[in-house]
């Protein structure tokens, strides 16, 4: 009881990090967006191309394994962090070579100044990332959601007012600099930890084996879900075309880490404790299925309807085929409640040849359905991505089924059950949207249709949720109580019935 108390204190630490998060970029972007423009955001975009495909070496994955070990000793925390260190300082001298030849193969000029830069950031994401990892073994996410908050609001300050100083893409940069530099200091206050003069080699090569096996599957990974996309795009279609993708998928990305990412944080550690009593972990992956459909969905296809009213007015002229985008790829994250926590699980359990299997195949999957989408442009590719997503979900299903005996057909039962109240509120968004666009402009249409959306969603949760009724709202009396431990019990119950 006490650890599912705290788990689920700490979900909503991190959800609540996610929010302030959510909140400091979405006005940061607009602001930026309108000063910058589609291509400068294309330009950036390509370069973090690069350099996030450098941080795939050296990242928090990296130092997984200390979440995973059960015993872990001074001098192995020291050597990993030493090796990883190595390695960012290894990849930044690779981006120092690459810059000139990037910018001409993609026609780029912009790309040979910035690339080189962007060397610095890999080298501080590599000294962030055991302190990073220990905060996640002691299952601390207030501590990461404080520290990511602050640092996304450091970073959002540098970068408005450089680039109202007219430092066009360079405040891009030095805003990523900012928010890497400030985690690496808090990161390390948080922890508590400063690496030591002597390393351990007992021990060591078991967590080296395991980084190397992460390395694997986020570089997989990388290329599935950032490379390809954002290589198909900015080689045949260009660096303003590439503007409006990363925009749509930097504000779709903001509201899946506000909505599906403390969760899927949370199961990672859980999971790796729970590897040994089944039923406990068959609860906690419905538990996440139903957490994540509940919060997801709704806001989801509340975004995709209010899509075409929201982004003129927050964006301005010149980024309509935004929201386009948006749309295509909203409807296939509707899938991340079931595919969300696969690779959590599966790193728990070790599989992670399984991890990387499943990359391969989505990147295979990716560059035919890419193929095929690329003679319609830029909604081509995002509607062939969208596909690919919804083929990647029984492979996943698959292997955690093989590793976990959760059968794939009882996850999408869970997923679509939980889902039927979203549903419902969108058919009545939709239908109010219809009528309102005959009588209202669209500022007038977005006051009336989210609050309404939030109200039609919350009764047709508690109309479909019969059995958790009593148990919803003694959660909500607990937090207005202050009494944590009461909406603690009274949650888990709800996820029960």
């Amino acid at each position: 009881m006490a650890r599912a108390r705290k788990l689920i204190g700490q979900t909503l630490w991190a959800s609540l990090g996610q929010f302030f998060q959510l909140v400091f970029g979405l006005v940061g972007l607009v602001i930026l967006v309108r000063i910058l423009g589609p291509e400068t955001y294309g330009v950036f975009a390509l370069g973090l191309l690069f350099a996030n495909f450098m941080e795939v070496f050296v990242g928090s994955h990296a130092a997984d394994g200390i979440v995973q070990k059960e015993d872990l000793g001074e001098g192995q925390k020291t050597a990993i962090h030493l090796a990883i260190v190595a390695a960012g300082l290894a990849t930044a001298l690779c981006l120092l070579v690459v810059g000139g030849l990037a910018a001409g193969v993609f026609e780029t000029p912009r790309l040979a100044s910035i690339l080189p830069a962007m060397a610095v950031l890999p080298v501080l994401t590599a000294a962030t990332s055991v302190p990073n990892q220990l905060l996640v073994r002691a299952l601390r996410f207030s501590a990461l959601a404080k520290n990511a908050a602050a640092a996304r609001v450091i970073a959002l300050c540098v970068g408005i007012v450089l680039a109202l100083n007219g430092y066009g893409i360079w405040s891009l940069f030095w805003m990523e600099v900012s928010r890497r530099t400030t985690l690496l200091v808090l990161s390390h206050v948080a922890a508590g930890w400063l690496p030591g003069r002597r390393f351990s080699r007992q021990g060591f090569a078991e967590l080296a084996r395991f980084g190397i096996r992460r390395i694997e599957n986020s570089g997989l990974r990388y290329l599935s879900v950032e490379a390809l996309p954002r290589g198909f795009i900015g080689y045949f279609l260009g660096t303003e075309a590439l503007g409006y993708f990363a925009v749509a998928r930097r504000f779709l990305g903001q509201l899946n880490g506000l909505l599906t990412g403390p969760v899927s944080a949370v199961s990672f550690p859980a999971a790796s404790r729970l590897r040994s009593d089944p039923e406990a972990l068959e609860k906690l992956i419905t538990s996440v299925i139903r957490i994540s459909t509940w919060t997801f969905w709704p806001a989801l296809l509340g975004a995709v309807i209010i899509a075409p009213l929201l982004f003129p007015i927050m964006l301005g002229a010149g980024w309509e085929p935004t929201a386009v985008v948006m749309q295509i790829l909203a409807l296939a994250a509707l899938r991340a409640p079931v595919t969300g926590f696969s690779t959590s699980i599966l790193t728990a359990f070790g599989a992670l040849g399984d991890i990387s299997r499943m990359h391969i195949m989505a990147i295979a999957i990716g560059v035919t359905a890419c193929l095929i989408g690329l003679p319609f442009g830029l909604f081509g590719i995002a509607a062939a991505l969208a596909l690919r997503q919804w083929l990647q979900w029984p492979i996943s299903a698959f292997y955690v089924h093989r590793q976990t005996g959760f059968p794939p057909l009882r996850q999408l039962s869970v997923l679509f059950h939980a889902a039927v109240p979203a549903l419902a509120m969108a058919a009545l968004l939709i239908a109010l949207q219809a009528w309102f666009n005959r009588i209202l402009p669209a500022a007038t249409q977005l006051v009336i249709l989210i609050p309404a959306g939030v109200i039609i969603y919350l009764l047709a949760w508690y109309l479909w949720n019969a059995a958790a009724r009593r148990s919803a709202l003694a959660t909500v009396a607990g937090l207005l109580q202050g009494d944590r431990e009461a909406a603690a019990r009274s949650f888990k119950a709800v996820l029960a019935a």
